[in-house]
């Protein structure tokens, strides 16, 4: 049939010069036989002319070792690309668990972050209230212990350090004993910014 045939070729007189060549696809004993080429051609005095090219195609039947030798090229490129294959496999499911094993420490990170979110917004709670009743008791008996107010803004500039490094910072804090129902609370919140580590 005319869809198993296919020609080319190439006029130019550069490199191995003018040629024909015709391709069958899947050829078979009934594609034997005497193949006849013939072209026409003008010269350069216009003058026509007439190729004639004649070839005699015979069917070459393959010999036991040449199809042992085609089985074991085939078999070759078959296990190689199996190999590749399975090497292929091994690193997407190597890829797909180091994505699992990121995502999971991302949750982690959210989960870590969440609790010191609410740890810092407990002590900054905290914090405003033992301010309001150290500034009332402040009011009521005439205190102003300057040590006390230093305190408050010490513990203040404590809770900023953890709100933006709060895994890096160390804090030490020691509340002098004061003549205030208050202490008591300053020495937990001072207890519970160590504990924030």
């Amino acid at each position: 049939t005319a869809g198993r045939y296919s020609a080319s070729g190439d006029v130019s007189t550069f490199g191995d010069g003018p040629y024909l060549n015709l391709s069958i696809a899947q050829p078979g004993q009934h594609d034997s036989g005497h193949y006849v080429c013939v072209a026409s051609i003008t010269d350069k005095t216009s003058t026509l002319a007439k190729l004639t090219y004649d070839l005699n195609v015979q069917e070459q039947v393959l010999t036991d070792d040449e199809i042992r030798a085609l089985v074991l090229t085939l078999a070759g490129k078959i296990d190689r690309a199996e190999t590749a294959n399975s090497n292929l496999v091994n690193t997407i499911t190597r890829l797909e668990q180091q994505n699992l094993d990121l995502q999971q420490n991302l949750t982690d990170a959210a989960g870590e972050n969440d609790n010191l979110r609410a740890n810092f917004s407990s002590l900054e709670l905290r914090l405003r209230a033992a301010e309001k009743q150290l500034e009332q008791e402040r009011r009521d008996n005439n205190f102003t212990d300057s040590d006390v107010l230093r305190k408050i803004a010490d513990l203040e500039n404590q809770i900023l350090v953890i709100s933006s490094t709060p895994s890096t910072t160390q804090m030490t804090t020691t509340v002098a004993p004061m003549n205030c129902s208050c202490c008591d609370d300053y020495a937990d919140i001072a207890r519970d910014v160590g504990q924030l580590q």
